[in-house]
């Protein structure tokens, strides 16, 4: 959605048409996302763990920083929108803290095996 639709996207946050350049980083956040979900889906495809593991991580991580980033601006894009931006990315956190959560459940029980 971010890299097909960034205004859409944007629009949920401001009623504001948003600006090119606005439009442009949101579809390099979309981008970024993209290859980070395909580098996933092939780990997981390729049934290794470990790569599962760290592609898992590196979505984790880039996340985090963004809801980080986002609680920040507020300043500079006002509450709301900081709070939006911020809560957009909760739910791909969760899913990945629980795809590793199970990672680890499953290595845990073929060492007991």
């Amino acid at each position: 959605m971010l890299t097909v639709a960034p205004r859409a996207v944007l629009r949920m946050q401001t009623a504001d048409d948003p600006s090119g350049s606005f439009v442009l980083m949101t579809r390099t956040v979309g981008i970024r996302d993209f290859v980070v979900g395909i580098g996933s889906a092939s780990a997981a495809r390729s049934n290794n763990r470990d790569e599962v593991r760290r592609w898992l991580t590196v979505g984790l991580l880039s996340d985090l920083l963004d809801i980080a980033t986002a609680a920040a601006s507020g300043r500079s894009i006002g509450k709301r929108g900081a709070l939006v931006a911020a809560l957009v990315p909760v739910p791909v956190v969760a899913a990945d803290i629980h795809a590793l959560w199970l990672l680890d459940a499953d290595r845990s029980m073929n060492r007991s095996s």
